[in-house]
């Protein structure tokens, strides 16, 4: 399975593994954009992902 990811600006990133998503949402990098498909938005400041 893949999480989608998206920039700040909406722009479509490349997809991501579930274990990474959780790590970039624990650590407020990242938050939910979207339930269906599950999507992730970069949050402004976070060039350095992990």
């Amino acid at each position: 399975m893949k999480v989608f990811v998206v920039d700040a600006e909406g722009k479509p990133l490349l997809p991501t593994t579930p274990a990474r998503a959780r790590i970039l949402l624990k650590k407020g990098r990242a938050k939910v954009y979207r339930m269906i498909p599950f999507t992730l938005i970069i949050l402004l400041g976070s060039s350095l992902l992990l």
